[in-house]
């Protein structure tokens, strides 16, 4: 018995290294490291020993036992190093703190757009009608990821449109509804086209903070809410270079009022695809409201 004894505690010992003599490395956790006598290892007559069993010299309060821990003997010893991939920094995104950022800012009968604290503020005034805006970006494939909150809880739907043509006549929308529900949509002038529509419970319900992505890679189209695949479809309709943006719309219920913050667009390299670089452009911002077609009321989800 002595200062410093460490009495039933696992050691941690590596297995037997062979040397002259053989010996038993420490791993980092053992406990024997730093722990022994404080006043000097020393042998059964009271003789330091300013060297282990190796002939290494032990340094500060020497270790329990034979052995000083050399941490180039651990194997479980490693160095961290930064890592920087900058072809993962975004190619387009907005937080909505700068007013003059370049979305569309609007103010009608049916719908307002604007910024409002630091968000986008899309307000659907009408019943049965949809807002789609853009700002002066166009891509070819990406991944788009947007914050939204319906404070109001006011039964809409909203979230990203992508592969938005120039005149705005065809697009895709990834939607998400309040009560758990999400849709991904193909649009032309005569007609929608459901390409995914589900219940999530990925998807937070009421006035929660939902956040959202879309990852468009060639035909490949794949929609997450929350870090969760909702689904995975393959349309390449509408490819090449288009817009991307925000929609919403309203239904049996008027003001609608969605909030948008922390949009971001990344290449489809950042997640593991193999396709090219996104081609990015920018363009004229852009802004259409439209009124819901009976089609469309009879199609979408009620």
């Amino acid at each position: 018995a002595g200062p410093g004894d460490i009495v039933n505690s696992d050691p941690n010992l590596f297995p037997v290294l062979v040397g002259s003599p053989a010996y038993h490395p420490f791993a980092r956790s053992s406990p024997a490291i730093d722990t022994g006598n404080p006043a000097g290892c020393a042998d059964q007559i009271g003789n330091l020993l300013p060297t282990d069993q190796r002939g290494i010299a032990r340094f500060g309060r020497c270790d329990i036992g034979a052995y000083e821990y050399d941490p180039n003997e651990d194997p479980l010893s490693y160095i961290i190093l930064p890592y920087l991939d900058h072809r993962c920094d975004p190619l387009y995104k907005d937080d909505f703190s700068n007013p003059s950022s370049g979305w569309p800012v609007a103010d009608s009968v049916n719908f307002k757009v604007e910024y409002l604290s630091g968000e986008y503020r899309m307000l659907i005034r009408s019943t049965n009608y949809g807002v789609i805006v853009r700002p002066g970006f166009q891509a070819t494939d990406y991944v788009i990821s947007v914050d939204m909150r319906n404070p109001g809880y006011i039964f809409g739907s909203y979230g990203i449109a992508f592969g938005i043509a120039q005149d705005f006549s065809s697009f895709y929308t990834f939607e998400i509804y309040p009560d758990g529900w999400f849709g991904l949509y193909r649009f032309n002038p005569s007609s929608i086209t459901v390409l995914a529509e589900a219940y999530s419970p990925a998807i937070l319900q009421g006035i929660a903070t939902n956040h959202i992505k879309l990852v468009r890679s060639g035909a490949s189209i794949a929609a997450y809410a929350n870090g969760q695949l909702l689904a995975s479809v393959a349309d390449g309709t509408y490819s090449g270079m288009r817009f991307v943006g925000l929609i919403g719309f309203s239904y049996d219920q008027a003001n609608v009022d969605i909030r948008f913050d922390n949009y971001l667009v990344y290449p489809t390299v950042c997640i593991g695809f193999t396709s090219p670089q996104t081609v990015f452009d920018r363009d004229g911002a852009g802004i259409v409201g439209f009124c819901r077609s009976l089609f469309e009321q009879q199609t979408r989800r009620p």
